[in-house]
């Protein structure tokens, strides 16, 4: 979707925000890794859904991610 003319449901203003950070006076690339390939990623793209998509920081993962980010690191959740 960000790199084409597709519109997604319930996404459209998350795309052409993403859009015009892509048309920055910077080089973006793309690459797709599969949800397998990164778990933490995967459920905070998921935890983005359902929340209002406003910018968020955090200063620890999630309570829903935590355990998915000591697997990623090798350690037993």
């Amino acid at each position: 979707m960000v790199q084409s003319d597709t519109r997604g449901h319930g996404t459209l203003g998350l795309v052409l925000h993403i859009k015009e950070l892509c048309g920055r006076n910077w080089m973006v690339n793309f690459s797709h890794v599969n949800r397998k390939g990164n778990y933490v990623a995967d459920r905070m793209a998921r935890l983005a859904v359902l929340d209002d998509f406003d910018a968020r920081t955090f200063d620890a993962p999630p309570p829903s991610v935590n355990s998915l980010v000591l697997l990623e690191m090798g350690d037993s959740p």
